[in-house]
């Protein structure tokens, strides 16, 4: 006996092409992310055009794997420009997320806001990464920047008076310069709630 099985060809609408190339997009979206949250360095390179040095390579790699990382470097050793990568790229490849960033006094935090705003604006930067940013601003009273994507990046006051902030990555610049008890007692407190994806809700 031969059973021939023929699938009958069923003619899809408009909607179901539509929903298709949709869920192709969101799965080439979902393995890119995936590939560039495994390998910020590669994201910098491709999607920046920034060339970063081996060792600040190897040093955001790191700063993306483990929960908390100390940089101690010295002078001139670009602390501040890798920073502001990182805030970058963490920006945007976790939508949503909440960067706080905090530093004895308000305008050495803001330095870090300076510098993303510096890369973003270059000459080099391309429109797409351009195209990222939403709103900016900074002041003696406040330094922020708003992505397109619903992730925010603030300076905060690394005093008492900076209670009732919350974040998902805190940055604290020159943190020797902290007082202890400020950055256990406040600060750190920053981190109680952690990131919500869209898909969570």
């Amino acid at each position: 006996w031969v059973i021939s099985l023929a699938k009958k060809k069923v003619k899809k609408t408009e909607k179901e092409i539509k929903q298709d190339k949709i869920n192709i997009l969101m799965d080439g979206v979902d393995r890119w992310a995936a590939f560039y949250r495994a390998n910020p360095n590669r994201f910098v390179k491709d999607f920046l055009g920034i060339k970063l040095k081996r060792f600040q390579e190897i040093i955001l790699c790191m700063m993306f794997r483990f929960p908390n990382s100390i940089y101690l470097a010295s002078r001139g050793a670009g602390k501040t420009y890798l920073l502001a990568i990182f805030c970058i790229v963490y920006s945007i490849l976790y939508p949503g997320a909440s960067i706080r960033i905090a530093s004895r006094t308000r305008t050495q935090a803001a330095e870090v806001i300076k510098k993303i705003l510096a890369i973003l604006n270059g000459e080099d930067a391309s429109q797409i990464i351009k195209n990222e940013k939403l709103q900016d601003k900074i002041s003696p009273s406040e330094a922020f920047i708003k992505w397109r994507n619903g992730s925010d990046t603030a300076v905060v006051t690394a005093s008492e008076t900076g209670r009732g902030q919350r974040a998902n990555c805190l940055i604290l610049d020159e943190f020797r310069m902290i007082d202890r008890d400020i950055i256990d007692t406040i600060l750190k407190k920053f981190l109680a709630v952690p990131r919500m994806p869209g898909f969570m809700s």
